[in-house]
């Protein structure tokens, strides 16, 4: 939209203009051509014209929309006749603090190795959006490659640009242009170290941070070429989170299944006021307690017809640093039945497990785990022997499994993966925004009826994916028919039930989770003011475990939600004393 202006009262008392009758707020757009730039009131409007340099990036000629804004017009062709042309600004000049400081013209500008190409990739224009027209929360996300973190100020996000030391390497991996370095083989970070003499910390000016509904601001970025520099709050634990990728060389990681479980620690357990020591399993009327020895990190269960099997994956000693540093290391399984008595343990050098999904097809049971050095693999269990097949797709981030009809969707972040009969049989087009969260809905109900109506194939949307947008999208197996079911800036993960059709949402930013029935007509929504951490469907009933604190301290929740077909329940919430991470449910029993 594009408002019109009558004389210059409008710009000197700063009034919003309105343009059609059906009184929706003015957008001024620049009025130089090629500049895609908007803003809610021309006080941001005019502070772009006096500040943006639209000559360097080759926008020169006034639009038709200068001569709705005569003010605006003859102050910005005064501003580019009194210009002066100076000499580029060199790197070797120091700003507060001793630290180099250079301009983001003097790296558009330079031509040895990809440095230029990777600059004008992530910020294209010399521009970083940090607001966009759709954002309705009001907080100030840092979209710096590498970065991602938010800010309910906007005096908190420009001294995180000044004082936050940034990866200057996590901008070639973040725009995809890692492998563009020079001939002789020299990394990104030296090639810029070469290029304007710096060897650890330096600023870049003159970046120029969007925020439609205000006038935009143009604080410095720092940067950290160094790579061995690390936050103060993980400087003691450097060593210990180090895990190199194991070499082509040494010898392929084993695998070993063991019914001898060491016994760890006793487990103090307060049951009704009294409390219990135990060091190995503990029952207590339909209660069962089992030591395991170690923190579990992961969970699964299935449930057969004659017993049921429960999956825990312990976590390891070392953490990563990022949350997707790829690298093998310990890792360990253990397979439990109905009584909580060990059926399997399986001990690997492929990493702590990041997600497993627990199936039982034609009498066989087995799961489907991701490892945190990127790779599915598959084990199948045939009394005290299992088989392990391992997927050929690599630095994987995150999957779905139907057991149903055995398909796998898996992700590198950008491109999905559909895996039948253990190969790759479709991967789609690269996607605009990565992906965080992925979910799918086992069809084995589609399309199987008595009668012919029923019978006929219905292509009904199956796969449900999260981008960082905070954008939910759906579409079927195939990745077609896409469509979006709900967006909102700070969603940062989604689940669905396949037994009653709901579809969950969990907003972290706000501490809300959105229950969404897509069975009802409307798509019915249950709002619950508090975060989730697991879900589980019970006979038609919900469990989930939720917070209401980011730090997990102040608050943890069981809520408990009935269910029909024609319209969901209520929320009943009870509070925990421990957090609730997952929730494994049975016949006749419940693990948290």
């Amino acid at each position: 939209m594009t408002a019109k202006v009558v004389n210059n009262e409008n710009f000197r008392n700063n009034k919003p203009l309105i343009d059609d009758p059906g009184k929706k707020s003015a957008v001024y757009g620049c009025i130089v051509q090629g500049c895609v730039l908007r803003y809610k009131t021309l006080v941001g409007l005019k502070r772009h014209l006096d500040k943006y340099d639209h000559e360097f990036y080759g926008m020169t000629t006034l639009s038709r929309l200068a001569d709705q804004f005569p003010a605006l017009k003859e102050a910005f062709i005064a501003k580019e006749s009194c210009k002066k042309v100076s000499a580029a600004t060199k790197a070797g000049k120091r700003g507060a603090g001793g630290r180099v400081t250079i301009d983001v013209r003097d790296i558009f500008r330079c031509e040895e190795g990809c440095i230029s190409k990777i600059f004008r990739s992530a910020f294209l224009d010399g521009i970083i959006r940090v607001k966009h027209e759709a954002d309705g929360v009001d907080m100030f996300f840092c979209r710096i490659p590498g970065c991602g973190k938010s800010f309910k100020s906007q005096l908190a996000y420009k001294y995180h640009c000044r004082t936050f030391s940034h990866a200057l390497r996590c901008l070639a991996s973040e725009c995809g242009k890692e492998d563009m370095v020079t001939a002789n083989g020299q990394s990104f970070d030296a090639v810029f170290s070469r290029a304007f003499g710096v060897k650890d910390e330096f600023e870049v000016l003159g970046i120029t941070h969007h925020m439609f509904r205000t006038p935009d601001i143009y604080p410095s970025i720092r940067f950290n070429i160094d790579k061995k520099a690390k936050m103060k709050r993980r400087a003691r634990e450097a060593q210990n989170d180090c895990n190199p990728h194991p070499s082509v060389e040494e010898e392929p990681p084993k695998c070993r299944s063991s019914q001898n479980y060491p016994i760890g620690e006793p487990l103090s357990v307060s049951i009704g006021g009294k409390e219990y020591c135990t060091d190995d399993v503990l029952m207590h009327e339909n209660l069962c307690v089992r030591n395991l020895g170690a923190v579990a990190s992961c969970c699964a269960f299935v449930k057969s017809t004659a017993d049921l099997f429960v999956c825990v994956a312990l976590k390891e000693s070392s953490r990563p640093t990022r949350l997707f540093e790829f690298g093998a290391g310990p890792s360990r399984i253990v397979v439990l039945d109905s009584k909580l008595q060990v059926l399997h343990r399986i001990d690997m050098e492929f990493g702590f497990v990041r997600k497993m999904v627990v199936s039982f097809l034609e009498g066989v049971f087995g799961f489907v785990a991701l490892f945190n050095d990127g790779k599915c693999r598959t084990f199948k269990f045939r009394e005290h022997v299992f088989d392990m097949f391992e997927y050929a797709l690599d630095r994987i981030t995150t999957f779905c499994y139907a057991p149903s009809s055995d398909v796998i969707i898996a992700t590198d972040g950008f491109t999905l993966h559909k895996i039948e009969n253990r190969h790759v049989s479709l991967s789609s087009m690269r996607l605009k925004f990565p992906i965080v969260s992925m979910a799918i809905r086992d069809v084995k109900d589609v399309g199987r009826g008595k009668g012919k109506a029923e019978n006929k194939k219905v292509d009904l949307p199956v796969f449900f994916y999260l981008d960082t947008n905070g954008r939910a999208m759906c579409c079927d197996s195939d990745f077609r028919n896409e469509t979006c079911v709900y967006k909102l800036v700070g969603v940062t993960d989604i689940m669905y039930i396949d037994d009653i059709d709901f579809f969950l949402l969990v907003d972290s930013f706000e501490l809300v989770t959105r229950y969404i029935h897509l069975k009802s007509p409307k798509n019915t929504h249950i709002l619950c003011r508090s975060g989730l951490t697991c879900v589980v469907s019970v006979d038609g009933a919900l469990l989930s475990g939720g917070f209401d604190d980011v730090s997990g301290k102040k608050g943890r929740f069981l809520y408990t939600m009935t269910s029909r077909a024609s319209h969901p329940g209520t929320l009943e919430k009870r509070t925990l004393t421990t957090p609730c991470l997952w929730s494994v449910s049975g016949t006749s029993q419940t693990i948290l």
